[in-house]
C-alpha cells in the first residue's frame, strides 16, 4: 500500500503540475492575445488611415489612448494629416484666386482689344464723314452761288449735315470709349 499511495501521491502532484502548467498557459497565451490586440488595433487603424490619405482623404485622425511608442507615432500621424489637410485647402484657395485673377486678366485684355477695334473703327468712319460734310457744304455753297437753291435742296443738304453731325458725335463717343 505504501507504493500504491506514492504512486497515488506522485499522479496527484503530476496532476497538479499538468493542470498548473495549463493554467498558465492558457494565461499567457490571453496575456500575449491581449498585449497582440493593443499593440496590433492602433497599427490597423494606422494603415487604415494611412490608406484614406492615399485616396485623398487627409482628414484622418485617430483616437490616441496610448502614451508608448504606437501613442506617439498616431500622434506624429495626426499632426501629418492635420497638415495635409490644411495645405490641400491653401492649394484650392490659391487655385480659386488664379482663376478669378485669370479672369480678371482676361476681361481686361478684352476691354483693351474693344478699345483698340473702337479707335480704329472711329477712325475709319470719321473720314468719310468728314468728306461727307464737306461734299455737302460744297454743294449748299454751289447751289446758292448759282442761284438754284430751293428750300427742299436746302432742307435736303441741312439734313444731310445733321445727321454727319451726329454720326460725329457717336464716333466721338466711340473714341472716348476707347481711351478710357
Amino acid at each position: 500500500i505504501p507504493v500504491l499511495a506514492r504512486i497515488n501521491a506522485a499522479s496527484s502532484v503530476t496532476l497538479i503540475i499538468i493542470v498548473i502548467v495549463l493554467a498558465v498557459m492558457i494565461a499567457g497565451t490571453a496575456t500575449a492575445f491581449s498585449i497582440g490586440t493593443l499593440i496590433t488595433r492602433p497599427l490597423r487603424q494606422l494603415t487604415t488611415a494611412a490608406q484614406e490619405i492615399g485616396m485623398g482623404d487627409f482628414n484622418q485622425q485617430i483616437n490616441v489612448k496610448s502614451r508608448d511608442e504606437v501613442g506617439a507615432l498616431t500622434t506624429a500621424f495626426n499632426r501629418m494629416s492635420k497638415s495635409l489637410e490644411e495645405q490641400r485647402e491653401k492649394i484650392i484657395a490659391l487655385g480659386n484666386e488664379q482663376r478669378q485673377l485669370q479672369a480678371q486678366i482676361f476681361q481686361q485684355e478684352k476691354m483693351s482689344v474693344i478699345g483698340q477695334l473702337s479707335a480704329t473703327i472711329a477712325h475709319e468712319l470719321n473720314t468719310p464723314l468728314n468728306t461727307i460734310l464737306l461734299q455737302a457744304q460744297l454743294l449748299e455753297d454751289e447751289l446758292v452761288e448759282q442761284g438754284v437753291e430751293s428750300e427742299d435742296n436746302l432742307a435736303d443738304i441741312r439734313m444731310l449735315e445733321t445727321e454727319v453731325a451726329r454720326c460725329r458725335l457717336i464716333v466721338q463717343n466711340l473714341l472716348d470709349f476707347s481711351r478710357q
